[in-house]
């Protein structure tokens, strides 16, 4: 698994609107690469948990995992950085393990941003500006110095485990009513991770719920820059005889924060979905090296 999955990044562009659409909708798109039904779950009393080992949690998380071979959803999710909050509605489709396709639209119902992203292909439509760019993986991580991964993506979006390391590189905790799998002690995981000058030392704590068994939180620590990603999963509802966090809330604390709250409104599995992604002739294309990417400033 990619261990530089942290860094997220802005654009500007040229002109005023232009800047802003794009620096709007790829902040989206960033934090998605990274998301009113009432909930199912009980009110409960903390209790002592029954000690169990880190075996026995991943294999309760693996089996809790959120099933599906076609995915529709429809979300609210609000923006909030130090430029202000930005709401928009956004369409997601899914066919498990092979193609994610987004599609925002902020308001009156016009669809200003439309992406398509496979395991090895990424397009992306600016519908206002009439751009679009088509690449893949290695060339956006190259641009933003980092390593994406579709299967981290594809997971976050549903709740579903992303682990950086092998089950041997966590520890238990317990947190009142839920289990805490977390990383080794940073010096130990430096130890055994060292002479891997490829990857980042990211620390991981993954909360799960004694009740059901779902993710509730994740958090996310990168060692070499101090940045932090943090998810929290609630207000579970039932898709099928499944349960699915409803309302998700992404937290990215760096030199520039950014919260990403997203409310599912509608959720529909195992569903054939089409995936359209033509690019028109008018468009013309965007390169990424045309933007003045921000970051965060590396620890030394």
């Amino acid at each position: 698994m990619a261990q530089d999955n942290l860094k997220l990044f802005f654009f500007t562009s040229s002109s005023d609107n232009s800047r802003k659409q794009s620096l709007f909708f790829l902040s989206v798109i960033s934090m998605l690469f990274l998301y009113s039904c009432k909930t199912i779950q009980p009110a409960v009393q903390h209790k002592t948990l029954e000690e169990k080992t880190k075996d026995e949690l991943f294999g309760q998380l693996e089996k809790n995992q959120f099933q599906y071979k076609w995915f529709e959803g429809k979300i609210s999710t609000t923006i909030k950085t130090s430029n202000g909050a930005n709401t928009v509605a956004v369409r997601i489709r899914m066919q498990k393990d092979s193609v994610i396709w987004i599609s925002l639209s902020p308001a009156l119902g016009i669809e200003v941003v439309r992406a398509y992203i496979t395991r090895d292909s990424l397009i992306f439509l600016d519908r206002i500006n009439e751009k679009y760019f088509k690449g893949d993986f290695n060339y956006v991580n190259q641009m933003i110095n980092s390593n994406l991964d579709f299967e981290m993506l594809q997971a976050m979006l549903t709740g579903n485990n992303f682990t950086f390391y092998e089950i041997d590189k966590f520890q238990t905790v317990n947190d009142r009513d839920r289990y805490v799998l977390s990383t080794i002690g940073r010096r130990k995981l430096k130890k055994e991770l060292k002479g891997q000058d490829s990857l980042n030392v990211i620390l991981q704590d993954i909360f799960l719920s004694s009740q059901n068994w779902k993710i509730e939180e994740m958090k996310l620590k990168d060692l070499n820059s101090n940045r932090k990603l943090d998810a929290v999963y609630s207000n579970f509802i039932p898709v099928g005889d499944q349960l699915f966090p409803s309302d998700v809330l992404f937290n990215f604390r760096a030199k520039d924060n950014i919260e990403a709250k997203l409310t599912y409104s509608k959720i529909e599995i195992d569903q054939p979905q089409t995936f359209p992604a033509n690019i028109p002739s008018k468009y013309t294309e965007m390169k990424l090296s045309d933007y003045n990417l921000k970051t965060d400033d590396k620890k030394e």
